[in-house]
């Protein structure tokens, strides 16, 4: 099975936006997760998909709703959430340049993602920015909307890509 994009947006620098895919690079400590076993032979815990009127349910039966009286709901369809999003909720802004040794790792979260060119649009550009960015010695400063909240994060190239670590 291939991976999943964490991140589907654009690297903006200017008036340039360059299409991007970004896939977690590595875990934090902080995210470790434990599953349930049962004690006696080690097996893990399964959960299934029940509705009190029909019993077990798919996955691909079962739509998100949001409660706005009791029992009363209206469903969100999730392309419909993702076409509110603002546009700068999808970009990575680079705000500037600086040079490579400038930023103390101690700022690193250690929370980092791999940005691949989404698509065929994306190729060019994403090459000639990590191009420059290697050939200068410098990482961008950058602004992102992770998880509902703006991050300062630095985007540099690593192993022939660019990646963003999210600054602490």
């Amino acid at each position: 099975m291939a991976p999943r994009p964490t991140f589907k947006g654009f690297l903006r620098l200017s008036l340039v936006s360059v299409p991007v895919k970004g896939f977690t690079a590595s875990i934090s400590s902080k995210e470790i997760r434990l599953n349930q076993l049962h004690k006696d032979c080690n097996q893990r815990i399964k959960y299934q998909k029940h509705c009190p009127e029909h019993g077990e349910v798919k996955s691909d039966e079962i739509v998100s709703g949001y409660e706005y009286t009791k029992d009363s709901y209206v469903i969100v369809d999730p392309e419909e959430v993702q076409k509110l999003r603002k546009e700068s909720d999808k970009a990575v802004d680079i705000k500037g340049f600086i040079s490579a040794d400038a930023v103390d790792p101690l700022y690193f979260s250690g929370k980092n993602y791999f940005f691949v060119p989404d698509g065929p649009a994306g190729t060019k550009p994403y090459q000639l920015l990590r191009d420059s960015m290697i050939k200068e010695s410098l990482v961008g400063i950058a602004s992102a909307i992770l998880s509902g909240r703006e991050q300062m994060v630095l985007v540099r190239p690593v192993d022939g890509m660019l990646a963003m670590t999210i600054l602490t």
